[in-house]
């Protein structure tokens, strides 16, 4: 139970003091079966999906419902969205081209550029790099993975200040590329 309190209390930082963005070393964020429990024992159910076409895997909470992806849609990088109309919860998934942006490192100085009072926190999600960019005004927390090849793909949570134990959860299930089980 410390461990999960631990967790979370580290995970809820990250995404609402943007002095630990300032940070040298990554913050690790890693699924266990305390993490999992974690998620029961807070009252929440939710199945692990395989996002194809993107290669991740993620738990969506059985309260969001994938919605419909239009050409518009589309045409803006989304390609999977979930939601929960009653307490107004989003999950996005964007499959971006960033031309002049090589790798992580650079995606974060050019979002601290654009976005400076945004968090720009470099962690390491189950074994992988990634940004986690969080913005209190609009209410929401990307998680962006580098694909290679100037593409990225961000996951996308809001609201983060209503639901932010259960974003915690959802982020810190991310796991790149999708297991084969």
């Amino acid at each position: 139970m410390k461990k999960l309190i631990l967790f979370t209390l580290i995970l809820s930082l990250v995404l609402a003091m943007p002095s630990l963005a300032e940070a040298d070393e990554p913050v690790r964020i890693d699924w266990s079966k305390e993490v999992e429990q974690a998620f029961v024992d807070a009252g929440f159910v939710g199945t692990q999906y395989t996002l194809h076409g993107v290669g991740c895997q993620l738990i969506i909470p059985d309260s969001y419902v994938e919605q419909t992806i239009t050409d518009e849609d589309l045409a803006h990088e989304l390609v999977f969205h979930y939601a929960d109309e009653e307490t107004g919860g989003k999950i996005q998934v964007y499959d971006s081209i960033i031309d002049g942006c090589d790798d992580l490192a650079g995606l974060g100085e050019m979002l601290k550029a654009q976005y400076p009072d945004r968090l720009v926190q470099h962690v390491v999600i189950n074994g992988v790099a990634a940004i986690i960019n969080a913005s209190e005004e609009l209410d929401t927390a990307n998680v962006i993975f580098d694909m290679g090849e100037h593409r990225f793909v961000q996951i996308v949570f809001s609201p983060m200040s209503k639901a932010n134990q259960l974003l915690t959860l959802c982020i810190a299930s991310i796991q790149f590329p999708a297991s084969e089980e």
